[in-house]
This record gives C-alpha cells, sequence and structure tokens, in this order.
C-alpha cells in the first residue's frame, strides 16, 4: 500500500501526467482551488476535478486510483493520510515550514489591526499542540517463534525496526495476552501445545519501546497459572505501566483507564466475551473482565457523559477468516453508535 507521495508527483498529476498506475485523478474542493493553483499552477481538467466535501468520501471508495487535497478539519477515520515528501501531519514535532500543503496567511492594514482571538476566528485549522497520537499495535504475545528470536537475538529484536514510530506516539498501546512467568522455560518455536508463558526478561521490551498501557483482555492469561497472573500484575505496577480489562476482581477489572493529551479525554475499556471460563475475574478471584453488553454500553455512555473518547478493546470469539462475522460487527456497530471512537478487536 502506498504511504507516500512527492510534491514532484502532485505537481505532474496538477498538470494532467498521471502517476505511472497509482493515481489518474486529483479531486479538490472549488473553493480551494486558488490557493492550490498559486503552489501549483493552473490546473489540467483532464486529470483535476473540483467536488463537494460529500462526493468525495463516496468517490474515494469506487475510485482506488483517485487522490484528494481537503482541509485538515475535514478529515475522519474513513480516510488514509498520505505522507509528502516523506513528511507526516502526525509526525513530532510538525514543522509547517517544511510541508508542502501548509499556506499561511496574513493581514495588512494602513490602521492599527486588532483581532480578537476569542471572536470565534480560528487562527489556524491544525494546531499540533491540541493532538494526541494513540498507537495500537494489536495483540502481542511473547511466546513461541517470537520468544525464540528474543532468546538467540536480543530482548529488543521485536521493536528492532519499529521502535521510532512506537516511541513517537504519545501513548502506545498494546495487548499482551501472555502473563510472565518465574518458571516459565525457554521458549520453543515449533511449541505444539496452546499453554503459554512468557519469560521476566521479555518485559524489558515494553521498557525499551515505552509502552504506555497494556491491555489484558487475553484468553491466555491464566494459562501458566494464577501465580503468574498476579505475578505479571506486579510487575506492571512495580514498573509504572497501567493496565486494564483485568484485575484483582471483576469490579477492578472493568474500570476504565482514563488520560488526557493535550486536552484530549481519553478512556479505554475492554473485556473478553470469548472466556474460557477460567480466565474470568469474579468478585473474588483476579482474572479478565468478562463482557456483559448493558454493562460495556452503560460504561460508553458514561465515560462520553463525561466528555471522553471512549476506546473499546475485546478478546472477541475467534474466526479464522478475512471478513468479521456477524456477531463482532453487531457489536463493535452498536458500540461505536453510543460514542465508542474507537472499536478494536483483539482476538
Amino acid at each position: 500500500m502506498q504511504d507516500d507521495i512527492s510534491a514532484e508527483q502532485i505537481q505532474g498529476l496538477w498538470q494532467g501526467e498521471p502517476v505511472d498506475d497509482l493515481w489518474t485523478k486529483l479531486y479538490i474542493q472549488q473553493a480551494d482551488e486558488p490557493i492550490l493553483s498559486m503552489r501549483f499552477g493552473v490546473a489540467d481538467p483532464q486529470t483535476v476535478s473540483a467536488i463537494s466535501e460529500a462526493e468525495a468520501i463516496q468517490l474515494a471508495w469506487k475510485d482506488p486510483q483517485a487522490l484528494f487535497i481537503f482541509p485538515f478539519e475535514q478529515l475522519n477515520p474513513r480516510w488514509k493520510v498520505l505522507k509528502f515528501d516523506s513528511k507526516s501531519i502526525f509526525s513530532r514535532p510538525f514543522d509547517d515550514q517544511a510541508y508542502p500543503l501548509a499556506f499561511h496567511y496574513a493581514f495588512e492594514s494602513e490602521q492599527p489591526l486588532i483581532v480578537k482571538t476569542d471572536a470565534g476566528f480560528p487562527l489556524t485549522n491544525f494546531d499540533p499542540s491540541k493532538m494526541a497520537t494513540v498507537l495500537m499495535t494489536g495483540v502481542t504475545a511473547l511466546v513461541r517463534a517470537t520468544g525464540a528470536k528474543m532468546d538467540t537475538e536480543g530482548v529488543d529484536f521485536p521493536a528492532s525496526t519499529i521502535k521510532d514510530v512506537l516511541l513517537d506516539a504519545d501513548l502506545t498501546h498494546v495487548s499482551n495476552e501472555v502473563s510472565f512467568a518465574e518458571d516459565c522455560p525457554l521458549a520453543k518455536a515449533d511449541q505444539a501445545n496452546v499453554m503459554f508463558c512468557s519469560r521476566p526478561a521479555y518485559f524489558d521490551l515494553f521498557l525499551d519501546t515505552d509502552v504506555d498501557l497494556v491491555e489484558l483482555s487475553g484468553n491466555h492469561l491464566i494459562d501458566w497459572s494464577m501465580n503468574a497472573f498476579i505475578y505479571s500484575l506486579k510487575l506492571y505496577q512495580e514498573n509504572g505501566i497501567p493496565y486494564y480489562a483485568a484485575g484483582d476482581n471483576q469490579a477492578d477489572a472493568r474500570k476504565p483507564y482514563r488520560t488526557e493529551i493535550n486536552g484530549n479525554k481519553l478512556a479505554f475499556v475492554g473485556c473478553n466475551p470469548a472466556g474460557p471460563e477460567t480466565v474470568w475475574a469474579t468478585d473474588t478471584l483476579p482474572g479478565v473482565a468478562n463482557c456483559d453488553d448493558d454493562w460495556l454500553v452503560n460504561a460508553v455512555d458514561e465515560l462520553v457523559k463525561e466528555g471522553y473518547l471512549p476506546i473499546v478493546t475485546m478478546q472477541h470469539f475467534e474466526t479464522y477468516a478475512m471478513e468479521p462475522n456477524p456477531y463482532q460487527k453487531a457489536d463493535f456497530l452498536n458500540l461505536s453508535a453510543h460514542g465508542a471512537v474507537i472499536v478494536s478487536g483483539s482476538q
């Protein structure tokens, strides 16, 4: 999948030259054409078309060879944002002087000019100081082939090529579905059984990559023993890494994790509907939060009322298929409808 485009390619497309077999059409909004023309010149109508914001998302999903340029405030999760000359608007620090699609405006007046910043006129449509970058890696299981590589190549091996990406985020989230155990043996790449544990030395990988939050909704967390699970919770606590979706009992496991980044109030809540029952916390025993539809929906509703952006994650029922099953669709869409900004399956 293409992640980057150059200024030369945009310039060529603007002037009627398709970019190889990747992009043949560029769409913009009518109101943006004057300022874009100042940067790129006169647009070729064969390759550049002005459309409305409402039309853009429909065209995007119909034409995989189309590019779109529009203001930052119109971004939504259905768009993929390309790097421009290897520069991403999500990188820190962001240099608006070097970004090819950053435009600056100025006021000129022969008389003294007073600008009231609280008068409802936005001074910018993109303020990096108000942005929170959340990186969610999906399931982490430091066992089998991964564990064996860590034993031979070093604990930091799994992050050797992606560490910079992990460190760049304001909040890096992983779903670690295997507990650490002091008596865990060396990993075997060809391990046949599915009773898992991770060696305590592997924990340094989380510290090396500055993991900020660990989801514990996985179905393998009690594989080795309850003692290993409790030991793991202490490891997270002693190293200052918060976790959620598991705890000392069911009430503790269901507590959302709340944080605020650059004015953005984020809350994570997670659970496990798939079991096995032995992994679920009870009123008196530690474990993973068991999903309950009423509780989960109510939790999302309450977080929204409190002004949080809810992020819901769960170890759903596993299916070996590329498409989500009807149960997953129903559950995820329902949570989204109640205000969850991200719903992620960690199975």
